[in-house]
């Protein structure tokens, strides 16, 4: 059984492969360059991310900034950007460990992979303790031929 299969069979997802820096890149400005997307995303209080079929951060609204500063997050999968402990845990990707499969961050992503509209509850524990407690929604879409996925992070 290869790693792939191994993990699928671990969290019940299988492994979304990253996109390379010049995709990410492209991809990143498709969202960045819609002004009317842009300025609805950055009006709410809510952390908005837009996924790619990696997985990655392509778009992320500027209320992300009170979580990770000025901190870099294209290219991030969730989890990281909220430095879950899990995250980091082993050599496989952020969303593949056995932990993941109880997330219910993740959990709403794997349906919107699978098409489906999903919200959550979300208990994400850092590795330095700071606990996030959210409800999510992911919305499931796609532009210029690119499936993606519009997470909407909600303090509660």
């Amino acid at each position: 059984m290869n790693s792939t299969a191994v993990i699928a069979k671990m969290t019940g997802a299988p492994v979304a492969v990253r996109s390379s820096r010049e995709r990410l890149d492209l991809q990143r400005r498709s969202w960045a360059d819609n002004k009317l997307f842009s300025d609805l995303m950055n009006a709410t209080a809510d952390i908005i991310i837009v996924l790619n079929a990696g997985q990655q951060t392509v778009f992320a609204s500027k209320s992300l900034r009170t979580i990770t500063g000025e901190e870099p997050v294209i290219g991030l999968r969730f989890g990281e950007i909220f430095k879950c402990r899990h995250a980091f845990m082993t050599e496989h990707e952020c969303g593949s460990t056995p932990e993941c499969a109880t997330c219910g961050g993740q959990q709403a992503i794997s349906a919107g992979r699978e098409g489906r509209t999903e919200n959550r509850e979300c208990r994400i524990l850092t590795s330095s303790s700071q606990a996030f407690e959210m409800q999510v929604t992911v919305l499931p879409g796609s532009t210029g031929g690119d499936a993606f996925l519009v997470c909407i992070f909600h303090d509660v």
